[in-house]
């Protein structure tokens, strides 16, 4: 939340990136013979809010099927920074009245796909938000597993 805060030409940059790659790798779907339908991602000039690319993470050896209690939780999209830094305020400030779980997956979705364009999160050790844990070499994609698994955790009502 911070990160999207204080730097949001940063996220944004690293956002639309990602979405244009998923974009151009995007499969086709057999029978309309299209690219699935995405909204442009929020930046520079655009006024999209909603969710942007279809996205499917790779599934982690570690997770553990969902169970017949435990919803399982779907990628349709990912949101944007803007929705995501929404979430994570409403969630610090106590107004947050969905469901939890929601904000740590959809979390989870949008570094899991940002990482892929760049895993390093902050590149210069003179950026006011590096530290040892934001400047390690797979820093977006530790953090997006840290989402997934907190998630995980709290469908299986083990987040304590």
């Amino acid at each position: 939340r911070e990160w999207i805060r204080r730097f949001p030409h940063d996220v944004n940059a690293r956002f639309n990136a990602a979405h244009h790659y998923q974009r151009l790798h995007s499969p086709v779907d057999s029978e309309q013979g299209t690219q699935p339908h995405t909204q442009a991602p929020e930046g520079a000039g655009s006024t999209a809010s909603a969710a942007s690319p279809v996205y499917t993470p790779a599934a982690s050896p570690e997770v553990s099927a969902p169970t017949a209690s435990a919803p399982e939780l779907s990628a349709p999209s990912v949101s944007t920074p803007r929705t995501i830094h929404k979430l994570w305020d409403e969630v610090f400030l106590g107004a947050f009245r969905g469901d939890f779980t929601r904000v740590l997956h959809d979390s989870w979705i949008f570094m899991d796909l940002i990482s892929h364009i760049q895993p390093e999160w902050i590149t210069e050790d003179s950026h006011p938000l590096a530290t040892i844990v934001t400047r390690r070499a797979t820093a977006l994609a530790r953090t997006a597993e840290e989402f997934r698994y907190g998630g995980e955790l709290l469908i299986h009502n083990r987040l304590s």
